[in-house]
């Protein structure tokens, strides 16, 4: 077979929009006078083999899990009853059973994680309990901590640590309070952070009330997936706050701990920081430098540049929202309190040398 070299965000791109136009392709046919004998059959292809192959082939077959192409598949099944209406869904009789055989799939499936889990549930709470003496970290990142430690975490353990995180952040928080040191830094209080994502908040509030007003009327189902998508947006942007007020940047004896909110993260040993610099590059990296470059940055109404650069003695690996993670070779960051953190890291290497 031949290797087709496109970079991941370009295969996400045109997997997207090949997506788009069978959907948009199939959904249009049915709004047609008449609609082509055996078309039920030929949208089910293309919803339940098509896009999975097509997801297989640019995603799924590079990064993830194979299990990931079983999740594709089910929401191309969700996609052919929205899309194909009930009169040609009634002929084809065999469509309800294929839901029946998707639901035995996916419980099979969580039957393994599940059995996985309690297996090594007895060691990783141990390792949570041993992780809280030693770093009182917060639970979400002891867990994951723990998880990686003591069983392999195919994607969807990885997904269910992140949405663990964000309720926690989101939900479960609001009486936690910050460990604050002599070398605990914050990235967020100068800026607007926080302010932007109270208007984010406030936009996909009052966005969801009047669409789901409308829509409720066209299509009830679209409707309220668009409202539980909507409350999902929300408590991403509570945890980003909690995650900012919570995690303010650390340098410890032996590692420089960043977290950008709740949604990524990387832990850089003080042994594999070559130089640390003012930063006088410009304001928008070239795609190839961003691709090596951890943004230490807290999101604001203009985009500032950031204070320092930190170069790396070798790549360090940077975690991201359900367990997608890059190698990077430079740290971008802006802080609250710049010269305090320089003259702390500079002082913790000098005593690692």
């Amino acid at each position: 077979m031949v290797e087709i070299n496109v970079k991941p965000k370009k295969r996400w791109l045109l997997f997207l929009l090949l997506s788009a136009l069978v959907l948009v392709t199939n959904y249009t046919v049915y709004r047609l006078d008449e609609v082509p004998e055996g078309m039920a059959i030929g949208s089910l292809v293309d919803l339940m083999i098509i896009i999975p192959l097509m997801a297989y082939f640019f995603i799924i077959r590079r990064n993830h899990s194979a299990k990931a192409l079983s999740l594709v598949i089910a929401a191309g099944y969700g996609a052919a009853w929205l899309i194909i209406p009930n009169e040609h869904l009634a002929a084809l009789p065999f469509f309800k059973y294929l839901l029946i055989a998707a639901e035995g799939a996916f419980l099979l499936l969580e039957l393994y994680i599940a059995i996985k889990i309690i297996k090594a549930l007895p060691s990783v709470w141990r390792h949570t309990k041993h992780l809280k003496s030693e770093s009182g970290d917060f639970f979400p990142h002891r867990l994951e901590k723990a998880v990686h430690r003591n069983m392999s975490a195919p994607l969807f353990i990885k997904v269910y640590l992140t949405e663990l995180s964000l309720f926690y952040y989101s939900l479960f928080s609001w009486k936690k309070k910050a460990s604050i040191t002599s070398n605990s830094f914050t990235i967020h209080q100068k800026g607007s952070c926080i302010a932007l994502y109270v208007m984010l908040i406030h936009a996909v509030l009052i966005e969801s009330i009047g669409l789901h007003y409308f829509l409720h009327q066209w299509n009830p189902i679209i409707s309220w997936i668009l409202l539980i998508l909507n409350g999902y947006s929300i408590l991403f942007f509570l945890a980003q706050i909690q995650g900012f007020r919570l995690n303010p940047v650390k340098i410890t004896d032996e590692d420089l701990i960043i977290r950008i909110g709740f949604a990524s993260r990387i832990n850089i040993p003080l042994s594999c920081i070559a130089a640390v610099s003012q930063y006088n590059g410009p304001e928008k990296l070239r795609k190839a430098r961003e691709k090596i470059t951890f943004q230490a940055i807290a999101p604001d109404f203009m985009p500032e540049k950031p204070q320092f650069e930190i170069i790396l003695k070798e790549p360090q690996t940077a975690h991201y929202l359900y367990g997608f993670t890059k190698k990077v070779s430079q740290i971008h960051i802006k802080l609250d309190d710049p010269s305090s953190f320089k003259a702390s890291l500079l002082g913790k290497l000098e005593e690692d040398m």
